[in-house]
């Protein structure tokens, strides 16, 4: 596709990706000036400048996930800029539109969009290994309780997640050629590097999912909610929890509405359910804000450091 028009279609979606996300906030219908002290200003506006930094090294992991796949070299600069562009792209109807928008990556830097397609299935994977580790090592005494007392049976559950894996393996089986093929494509994916690779952006992508937890202990915070010893543990394993719901959930731009119906579900025995629904309210507006900001922080970084490290 000509790069103009792909410019083009990008400042489109960019452009619906904004107005999609003034009708979410004008739908909150909140009253800041009952709302935002100056305290929760200020924790507000730590929190969407750390958010949107998160987002800002998520394309340099990214970049280095890339890097290890193709053969030839990729400029970090194109990467993360359309990395933190399209990620804006998530609160379009549908939460894949941000995936699509990556494979812009591919026409500016002349590579196979089957490599940015890949890079993006296995950084995909990488958080939800990651999410998944944080929630069973943080909250899974609590998840089983819970599971006990809504009467869910643990043996039906098991079968389900079994049927699940015979089906994948079915799957796995009947595209076993096309899957080789692949394989053989990428063979340097199954060596010892490229697996330390992976695990390596496994456990940035942990890390990342931690700060966005500590990002929403501060809105906590902010309303005088100070959470200690093993609760604070399973605040942050909750969290990540309803983060992976939401990422995981088609149709739900952004994991909008799945993550706080999992965090008041889970998080109202122990924080106030008023306070506990306003801060996860705000902890939303935080993570619009803050994609903007990621995006803010590469157009910037876009025209500054990397034109920089380009002199030297």
């Amino acid at each position: 596709m000509n790069k103009k028009y792909l410019n083009i279609i990008g400042r489109i979606l960019m452009i619906a990706s904004i107005a999609f996300i003034a009708v979410k906030l004008y739908k909150y219908d909140v009253d800041f000036k009952e709302l935002m002290t100056a305290k929760i200003s200020i924790f507000m506006v730590i929190a969407i400048l750390v958010h949107g930094l998160n987002i800002f090294i998520a394309s340099f992991n990214y970049g280095g996930l890339l890097k290890s796949i193709v053969d030839k070299d990729v400029r970090q600069k194109n990467i993360t800029y359309i990395y933190c562009k399209t990620n804006i792209y998530k609160y379009m109807p549908g939460n894949i539109m941000h995936f699509v928008g990556r494979n812009q990556i591919a026409i500016v830097e002349g590579i196979s969009h089957g490599d940015v397609i890949l890079a993006t299935g296995v950084e995909m994977v990488s958080l939800i290994l990651a999410g998944g580790i944080i929630t069973a090592i943080c909250s899974f005494q609590d998840l089983f309780e819970y599971v006990e007392k809504i009467n869910i049976n643990i043996t039906f559950l098991c079968i389900i997640i079994l049927c699940g894996l015979v089906m994948g393996f079915l799957i796995a089986y009947i595209f076993r050629k096309k899957i080789i093929k692949y394989l053989l494509k990428y063979k340097k994916l199954i060596s010892k590097e490229y697996i330390k690779a992976v695990l390596k952006i496994t456990l940035l992508n942990g890390i990342r999912l931690i700060v966005n937890a500590i990002v929403f202990l501060m809105l906590l915070g902010a309303f005088n909610i100070l959470i200690n010893g093993d609760k604070l543990i399973t605040v942050v394993g909750i969290f990540v929890m309803s983060w992976v719901a939401g990422f995981l959930t088609p149709g739900a731009p952004g994991g909008l509405g799945v993550r706080e119906f999992v965090m008041s579900m889970f998080l109202g025995n122990i924080v106030a359910m008023e306070t506990l629904l306003t801060v996860i309210m705000l902890y939303r507006i935080v993570c619009i804000f803050g994609d903007l900001m990621g995006y803010f922080y590469a157009f910037i970084a876009s025209r500054t450091l990397f034109r920089i490290q380009k002199l030297k």
